[in-house]
């Protein structure tokens, strides 16, 4: 399993086109109310955060593989 560490840096590598894509999901399904700008900022990671804890998963605002393919 990869660290969080590893994780952010996956996360931050993702091209603005696919942060706005998560956003927008995050957006669809009622964590995420601000700009869909593909610019991961405090409202995203928060927005992460209450996605993960909905799913039951550990709420660190930072995306694992498994919850990326599900946003993506």
């Amino acid at each position: 399993e990869l660290s969080l560490d590893e994780l952010r840096v996956i996360q931050n590598g993702l091209s603005r086109l696919e942060k706005r894509q998560i956003q927008s999901e995050l957006k669809l399904r009622g964590f995420y109310d601000g700009a869909i700008d593909g610019l991961f900022g405090r409202g995203t990671a928060r927005a992460i955060a209450a996605y993960q804890e909905s799913i039951g998963a550990e709420p660190t605002g930072v995306l694992n593989l498994a919850q990326l393919e599900d946003l993506s």
